[in-house]
């Protein structure tokens, strides 16, 4: 019975499933695996399709002030790449979407809190000394970390 057992990728295994029962799955029987590139083309196309249902609100909100953060001059190139990378960056994560809601709880700064609470700080704060020269040590006059509150994120004053 062993010699006769099909031994496969789990991958396989889940195709074969597919194959087997895909009118339980209300799944077309001609169905096919994507390669790598038509994956990629598909996902760009969706989520060009989420920025232009999202520019179709013109109105001052979040994701206006994420394009103009980062997006390009002419085009959202430049965000669509952060956020594919994001995405393929989150893939490798065993639970993606609380990992990536995890992640903003590392930039919420209360109006009464210092930067200088936050971890992500403490680590920037202690790499920076070996590894550029920082204007307050050719200066003499100490670094202070405020919030923009413009939403363009942390900034550096002198």
């Amino acid at each position: 019975m062993l010699n006769r057992a099909p031994i496969t990728t789990l991958h396989s295994f889940c195709l074969d499933i597919l194959r087997r029962y895909f009118y339980k799955l209300d799944l077309d029987p001609g169905f096919r695996i994507a390669d790598q590139v038509e994956a990629d083309l598909l996902r760009l196309e969706v989520l060009e399709e989420l920025l232009e249902e999202c520019y179709q609100h013109e109105e001052e909100s979040d994701f206006t002030k994420l394009v103009d953060a980062y997006g390009g001059q002419r085009d959202d190139s430049k965000l669509q790449g952060l956020v594919m990378e994001l995405y393929r960056f989150s893939s490798s994560n065993p639970w993606p979407r609380e990992w990536l809601a995890g992640l903003t709880d590392n930039f919420n700064v209360l109006p009464e809190q210092s930067l200088d609470d936050l971890g992500w700080i403490k680590d920037i704060k202690g790499k920076l000394p070996g590894s550029l020269p920082l204007p307050w040590q050719c200066s003499g006059r100490r670094l202070k970390w405020p919030v923009s509150r413009e939403g363009q994120g942390p900034i550096l004053a002198i």
